[in-house]
């Protein structure tokens, strides 16, 4: 008498509860693959500009504070930077908005310093040994701090020892949306 009572008051629900915890359990699932995804470099051909900075914490730490005034224009001509510690510590970019002095707290700047600095290499290894080899042949001392810039098909744009150049990327690069985001893609100005 209870089982149809219960029955009556909330149909199927044995059936309901099923399809509860199936639709949760795969929720679950997508939700752990989406957060742990690698992207290969390849990805980003196409989408996006990268802007490899290699050297110390403590330089990458300052390319990371020189970059906070062009974070929208850079987001806006398709920039990405991949931070390369060569030091093996781990530099302190702070993503959580606090303002500094003369900074707004309603600008987002956490937010598009995630955006823009959200890449990190996997295979340390390999990214050190081919930045030694790139160093190499360039005649740049092994423990120079440097920065290579690709353009969106994957070629190297511009690389140099010291700091990017952020103001002249701003400058340089067209906007990846717009009227002519299709027709100038693989003109990404001066090297």
């Amino acid at each position: 008498m209870a089982k149809i009572r219960s029955e009556v008051l909330s149909p199927f629900r044995s059936v309901r509860m099923f399809f509860y915890l199936a639709f949760m359990a795969s929720a679950g699932l997508g939700s752990l693959i989406a957060l742990t995804q690698v992207v290969p470099l390849g990805e980003l051909r196409g989408s996006a500009r990268l802007v490899i900075v290699a050297g110390p914490a403590e330089f990458v730490e300052e390319s990371f504070r020189r970059s906070k005034p062009f974070l929208k224009d850079l987001m806006d001509r398709g920039v990405l930077v991949l931070p390369f510690p060569t030091d093996g510590n781990t530099p302190a970019l702070q993503f959580d908005g606090e303002a500094e002095e003369g900074e707004n707290e309603g600008d987002g700047i956490g937010e598009k310093s995630k955006r823009l600095w959200q890449l990190t290499p996997v295979y340390t290894s390999e990214w050190a040994k081919w930045l030694e080899e790139q160093k190499k042949l360039a005649n740049v001392a092994p423990d120079s701090p440097v920065y290579l810039s690709l353009r969106m098909d994957g070629r190297v744009r511009g690389s140099g020892v010291g700091y990017p150049p952020w103001q002249a990327f701003v400058a340089q690069l067209p906007l990846v949306k717009g009227m002519w985001s299709g027709f100038l893609d693989g003109m990404d100005g001066r090297v």
